[in-house]
């Protein structure tokens, strides 16, 4: 945030002087603002980022004006940031049109009062730093296209929520940016769709409570149904996996620091069965003793249970590394999902080399795996379209593989399924099924294993 006063280049009147503006930024364009002040040009006798209020030398009439104009803004903000003191620094401030509209006391008229769009971007303003906003404002991008003259909230009804709700449909989808061209033919998913939906729906159950809507969106239905996807969960190799857990990675810190501690959080899934939401959480306060054996324990997120999978000794020093150099969210330390992700893609490809000297049929021969949404097979993307070439295996090996290792390798070890199903947190066989190694017969195969021993 930054505020200062500047003279106005370019503007000289007869007398010789120069009008005297104030400008301020935050996250935003810089706006300005006329003081009715002027001053002489010559840089010598004018300090506009003076913190002694004394601008403009030899000249206190003026100062004070600018000194006045100073301490009313400085009064404005104070207001506006006293309610937001615990957010982060760069949210605790309004931005230049925000301050400029609050510092000239510009009232919306009583017909704008429940303009949709201006309410919209006033409720953005009140969101923290923990919500990704960028979407929140491609909505409003998109209501401005919708409706030009603008829309109020009592005029949100069936008809016109069917409208959006068919423009959306129809929308061709834009790569990089409101600043590029639409891709034509490349139309928005049903899950981006509701995505959009869903943050129309918060913000008017939020404005809801304050000012009077029309209540059709509390009984409009999008019935759009996005085909279940099956995600070919791909299963490790036990070769495949120590590649992974023992490849040499310091060639790829310096352009890719945390695929390290990525590597690790893979490879404590593997041991542990947690998906990443809880592995990533993790600290030595979760390893405790119950019924005379260590075990991680720690309430996940997904299914508000907690797990009570044993810990074996990698685990352990996996836990003890991530404290160490201090990983741990317990440290302070954050990396979202969507960066441990892409640093998993980096791994994978990063010791492919590897995994094609083991003479696996998946790397040494042109094996293709693929992606299933109902009856259509899904083959790679090239910007939206297909592009007709399927998915290699290191391509699809995720946060969910880790787990179908660990539930095949604790069944080939001996463990009764019901212990797996218990540590692994799954409540149904159809569920605990995706996550073995042949399919749904596997479990059939593994109790009759156990009848026999």
């Amino acid at each position: 945030m930054k505020k200062y006063f500047k003279l106005r280049t370019g503007t000289q009147h007869k007398s010789g002087l120069v009008p005297v503006l104030f400008f301020y930024t935050h996250n935003s364009p810089h706006i300005r603002l006329s003081t009715g002040v002027e001053a002489d040009p010559d840089p010598k006798n004018f300090d506009g980022h003076s913190k002694t209020f004394e601008y403009i030398k030899g000249n206190p009439e003026s100062n004070n004006k600018l000194r006045t104009m100073w301490l009313r803004i400085e009064d404005i903000l104070e207001d506006y940031r006293h309610p937001r003191r615990t957010l982060p620094l760069q949210d605790q401030y309004p931005s230049g049109e925000k301050l400029k509209a609050l510092y000239l006391n510009m009232e919306p008229n009583e017909e704008d009062k429940d303009q949709v769009i201006p309410l919209f971007k006033d409720y953005i303003e009140t969101l923290t730093h923990l919500v990704y906003k960028k979407i929140f404002y491609t909505v409003i991008h998109d209501l401005e296209n919708m409706f030009p003259k603008g829309i109020r909230l009592v005029e949100l009804n069936d008809i016109v929520l069917q409208e959006i709700k068919d423009n959306w449909i129809l929308m061709d989808r834009k790569v990089g940016g409101r600043s590029k061209k639409p891709d034509k033919g490349v139309k928005l998913n049903n899950s981006t769709i509701v995505k959009r939906w869903r943050i129309l729906i918060r913000f008017l159950k939020y404005i809801d409570k304050k000012t009077p809507v029309n209540p059709a969106y509390k009984s409009f239905e999008l019935h759009l149904k996005q085909p279940k996807e099956d995600e070919n969960i791909v299963l490790l190799e036990r070769e495949e996996y120590d590649v992974i857990r023992t490849y040499n990675l310091d060639p790829f810190l310096p352009k890719h620091k945390y695929i390290d501690y990525v590597r690790k959080l893979y490879v404590l899934s593997c041991e542990s069965a947690l998906r990443l939401s809880d592995v990533k959480r993790i600290n030595s306060s979760h390893i405790k003793v119950s019924e005379g054996m260590e075990r991680i324990m720690i309430k996940q997120l997904k299914t508000k249970t907690v797990s009570c999978v044993p810990v074996s000794d990698y685990a352990k020093e996996i836990i003890n590394w991530l404290e160490q150099n201090s990983f741990t969210e317990r440290a302070g330390f954050k990396l979202s999902e969507q960066k441990i992700r892409d640093n998993l893609k980096v791994l994978f490809a990063a010791v492919l080399p590897e995994m094609e000297k083991l003479n696996i049929k998946s790397y040494t021969e042109d094996t293709d795996f693929v992606r299933h949404k109902g009856a259509e097979v899904i083959n790679k993307k090239h910007r939206g379209k297909d592009s007709g070439l399927p998915y290699k295996k290191y391509e699809l090996l995720n946060f969910h593989s880790s787990r179908k290792y660990f539930c095949t390798s604790k069944l080939e070890n001996g463990h009764i399924y019901k212990n797996v199903m218990k540590w692994s947190s799954h409540t149904s066989m159809a569920s605990f099924n995706r996550y073995l190694k042949k399919g749904i017969n596997e479990v059939e195969e593994w109790k009759k294993k156990e009848r026999n021993t």
